[in-house]
């Protein structure tokens, strides 16, 4: 069974708004923010319709490969908390991706510019498949 990706960040760990203060990082975020690099602005994120589009992405007949890549961008993108989404959406991925025994997607630390370049491009609707690509390319197989 996949957890829910609110009660999964709940459990991952806390973090740090932008002023410094503690909050408590179980919460969807409730602000405006904006994307380094991308024109794209997420809508702020309702609990209810996350909860429903990953049911859905999880639910979905693609091959279980490009769920967990979905999975990933869906966070990416949908920008739930107030930061470290790009972390949880990877360790999200990948906790599905254990789960159905595929391995892990491992982004190589000398290929991380390469894919923020080809995520901003995901973000902004210029290029929505080479984003795929290359994190199918980051799938290690067990």
């Amino acid at each position: 069974m996949i957890p829910d990706v609110i009660d999964f960040k709940n459990r991952l760990r806390q973090e740090e708004n932008f002023w410094g203060w503690e909050i408590d990082g179980r919460y969807i975020r409730g602000v405006k923010v904006t994307i380094g690099g991308s024109t794209y602005i997420p809508p702020t994120p309702i609990e209810v319709i996350v909860k429903e589009d990953i049911d859905n992405i999880i639910h979905s007949t693609k091959d279980k490969i490009d769920i967990a890549i979905e999975l990933v961008l869906y966070v990416m993108k949908t920008q739930i908390y107030n930061d470290g989404n790009k972390r949880t959406a990877v360790i999200f991925g990948n906790h599905y991706m254990i789960a159905n025994a595929l391995g892990l997607i491992i982004i190589p630390y000398d290929k991380v510019n390469e894919f923020k370049e080809k995520l901003v491009l995901y973000y902004d609707g210029k290029d929505l498949i080479a984003v795929k690509e290359f994190l199918k390319e980051c799938w290690v197989k067990q």
